[in-house]
């Protein structure tokens, strides 16, 4: 039988092996925190845009709240004004149960199916408005109508954005390795969508 002598490992080369294994590991952390960064910055900004999304959409339901309140019984006969108040009323709602601190793809998804049922509503209050030319002189519902009109520019500007970011984040995110990608990116947003479809999102309206 043949008797193996170990060979002497000296200090040295303890050193030496000790130092490529921290080097190695110091890589792989200096490369996950490079990653975490970056996408914790596209994280961020989606968020702020989400913010700044929510902003608009409260100052649009703040105007058509006004303008059903100052628009004369009328022009009713053209226009369901206890519809629009409920859908309005879902719609805030739906804003107010968004968490700005997270991306939540089922709060988005209700937020975006109660928007688009208020916009089909408030496109019928102007509609209304605009078949009686006495009521569209009057300088209150003028004024609602103007501002709405501007505050739905804003809306649609921030939706656009907040679907910018949400895309950018998203496509960040999926580089990732896929256990990293849980780690940092579990909670991957969806896009929100104002421009109404008749036909969806109605089990979102009934609460």
């Amino acid at each position: 039988m043949t008797t193996r002598i170990p060979l002497p490992v000296s200090g040295t080369d303890i050193k030496i092996v000790s130092g490529l294994v921290a080097a190695s590991i110091l890589t792989i952390f200096i490369y996950f925190l490079r990653v975490w960064r970056h996408c914790h910055s596209f994280r961020s900004t989606t968020l702020d845009e989400l913010a700044e999304l929510v902003a608009a959409l409260r100052e649009r339901h703040l105007i058509i709240s006004h303008l059903l309140d100052v628009a004369p019984t009328e022009i009713d006969r053209r226009f369901d004004r206890k519809q629009c108040g409920e859908a309005c009323r879902k719609a805030e709602a739906a804003v107010e149960q968004i968490q700005l601190h997270r991306l939540d793809a089922n709060q988005i998804r209700r937020l975006s199916y109660c928007e688009q049922e208020l916009w089909r509503q408030s496109d019928g209050l102007i509609d209304a408005i605009h078949h009686h030319p006495q009521v569209q002189k009057d300088p209150a519902v003028a004024g609602c109508v103007a501002g709405l009109k501007r505050a739905e520019e804003k809306t649609k500007d921030a939706a656009a954005a907040f679907n910018t970011s949400v895309f950018t984040y998203s496509a960040q995110a999926s580089r990732c390795p896929k256990l990293f990608r849980w780690l940092i990116a579990n909670d991957p947003p969806i896009v929100v969508d104002l421009v109404p479809h008749y036909s969806s999102g109605s089990e979102y309206l009934t609460n």
